[in-house]
């Protein structure tokens, strides 16, 4: 991936599995052909200021947030996990967190923001799952 500010999450129908598959993408390396028939979420679809998803809080809270421009890329990775699997893993954190770079995070706080979703199972999968049906 890139930065972060143009990284998107890609929802496409997967018929071998029969389900939904949800990636974190960079826009920016996209050919328009290849998001024919997905559904495009963007950091804007995730939360607002006036009611920012637990992933933003969490960020927040950790002092995770530095320049902002590697921000909605940790966002809409985290969410795009969150959607696709049930459980994760620290491993799981660190593997796909590796592809959003920054120049002024350390990457320590927004590894201990995220932890939090690690212990619980997601329900983002069953509340984000209504858009398709």
């Amino acid at each position: 991936r890139a930065v972060g500010a143009c990284t998107v999450m890609v929802s496409r129908w997967c018929p071998e599995r029969k389900k939904y598959e949800h990636r974190a993408v960079s826009s920016c390396s996209l050919a328009l052909a290849s998001v024919h028939r997905t559904n495009i979420t963007t950091v804007e679809g995730v939360g607002t200021l006036k009611k920012p998803h637990l992933i933003q809080q969490r960020l927040h809270e950790s002092h995770a947030v530095q320049c902002g421009y590697d921000t909605p890329g940790l966002v809409m990775t985290m969410f795009s996990l969150l959607v696709q699997y049930e459980n994760i893993s620290m491993q799981d954190l660190v593997r796909n967190l590796s592809g959003n770079l920054s120049r002024c995070n350390g990457y320590r706080a927004v590894l201990e923001a995220f932890k939090v979703f690690t212990t619980t199972p997601s329900k983002e999968r069953k509340s984000f799952r209504k858009w398709f049906i």
